[in-house]
Formats: C-alpha cells, sequence, structure tokens
C-alpha cells in the first residue's frame, strides 16, 4: 500500500489536488470550446477587398549553434511564419489589419498578390482574417489537456475511496 489513509491531512490533500485538477480541466475545456466557435464564426465573416501593404514569409532556420527552439525543430529544421499588413474598407470606414487567421499561422504563406480577400467581422469591423476557420491542432491539445486533468481526478477520486 503506497500511503496510510489514516494519515492526518491525506484524504484532504487528495480532495484538494481533485479539485484543482478538476477545474483546470473544465477551464481547458471552455478554452478549446470557445476558441472552436469563435474560428468557425470566420466561416460567416463578411468578404471585402483588401490591399496588401506588406508581406513576407518569414522563415525560421535551425542550425547547430542557433536559435533556443532547436530542440523542437531537430537539427537543420525550419519552419515559415508570415507576416502580412492590409488595409480595407468596410461600412465606409477604412481599417488596417495584420491577423492572418485566428490560429498560430505556421506553415501558411503569406499572400503575394496586392489584392486579397480579407473576411470582416460584422459585429467588429476592426477585426479581419485572412485565412478562415479553425486551427484543428490548437482545440485537439486543448481538449487533450483537458482530458488528461479530468482522467487524473477521476484516478484520485478512486483512489481516496479505495
Amino acid at each position: 500500500m503506497p500511503f496510510d489513509k489514516s494519515t492526518p491531512g491525506i484524504m484532504d490533500e487528495i480532495k484538494k489536488l481533485r479539485s484543482k485538477l478538476h477545474k483546470i480541466g473544465v477551464l481547458f475545456v471552455i478554452i478549446g470550446l470557445a476558441y472552436l466557435i469563435f474560428s468557425i464564426s470566420t466561416k460567416s465573416w463578411q468578404p471585402t477587398e483588401a490591399t496588401l501593404i506588406s508581406s513576407s514569409n518569414n522563415t525560421y532556420v535551425q542550425s547547430d549553434g542557433g536559435p533556443s527552439f532547436r530542440s523542437r525543430i531537430g537539427s537543420g529544421g525550419s519552419f515559415s511564419w508570415p507576416s502580412v499588413k492590409y488595409e480595407y474598407h468596410f461600412q465606409d470606414h477604412k481599417f488596417q489589419s495584420s491577423i492572418m487567421c485566428v490560429c498560430v499561422p505556421i506553415g501558411l504563406e503569406a499572400p503575394l498578390q496586392k489584392t486579397v480577400t480579407a473576411y470582416v467581422s460584422p459585429y467588429y469591423p476592426a477585426l479581419a482574417v485572412l485565412v478562415q476557420g479553425p486551427h484543428f491542432l490548437f482545440s485537439l491539445l486543448s481538449f487533450f489537456i483537458g482530458g488528461v486533468c479530468f482522467f487524473f481526478s477521476s484516478v484520485l477520486g478512486r483512489y481516496g475511496k479505495a
């Protein structure tokens, strides 16, 4: 037996930890759902013509003596992080934005043409994106973290009853 349940306070500590894990799990699931709903809502945003002010594909290359993210992408690896700035007119107002998508834009290519389609939020026209829809990796990650927290909370609950 790993511990003696008669030890003063051990069951209280397990209950506290279980409660914290449950709250963290709920938080991650709520964040994942909110992100998923918000990013899917971009599919209904109104398209408008936008003029590209600047655009670049910043490629970060890893070498043996390179940046601190070496362990994540491996020796000689690289990833692209697009940077854009565009302006658009919506409801007789002029706006500027640098938002590519409601996601982490790694792997997306910045547009090079002068005129692009921006998708504008009808409720907050200062918010626009160039790429619609969700980035499912973020949602899956937050649901996974929430699920792991729920799992361990459940295990602690069963362990406390044994």
